[in-house]
C-alpha cells in the first residue's frame, strides 16, 4: 500500500508545483494529470496484474491476499483520480482560485 501513497504524493507534488505557476486549478489538475497520470496507470497496472498472479494458488490465504491488494491499489488509483483533486480543492479554496 506504499506504493499507492507515493502514487498520491507524485500527483499532489506535480499539481502544487504546476498550481504555483499557473495559479488556475482546472488547468493545473489537466496538466498534472497530463504528465504523471500515465505513470500512476502504468504502476498500478503493473502491480496489479502480478499479484493477480497469487490469485491462481492453491492456498486460499494468498490467493485472497493477492485479490485483496490489487482490490486496495485500483481503489487508491481511483481516489488519487477523483478524490483527492477534490479534496484539495476543497480544503485549500483560497489556493485553487
Amino acid at each position: 500500500m506504499g506504493l499507492a501513497v507515493d502514487d498520491t504524493i507524485h500527483l499532489v507534488f506535480h499539481l502544487k508545483q504546476d498550481l504555483e505557476k499557473s495559479g488556475n486549478f482546472a488547468r493545473s489538475l489537466q496538466q498534472t494529470f497530463a504528465n504523471v497520470g500515465s505513470a500512476i496507470t502504468e504502476t498500478t497496472l503493473i502491480l496489479c496484474l502480478t499479484l493477480l498472479v497469487f490469485t491462481v494458488s492453491r492456498i486460499d490465504s494468498i490467493a485472497y491476499m493477492g485479490l485483496i491488494t490489487c482490490s486496495g491499489l485500483l481503489a487508491a488509483y481511483l481516489a488519487d483520480l477523483f478524490v483527492t483533486p477534490v479534496l484539495i480543492r476543497w480544503l485549500f479554496p483560497h489556493k485553487t482560485q
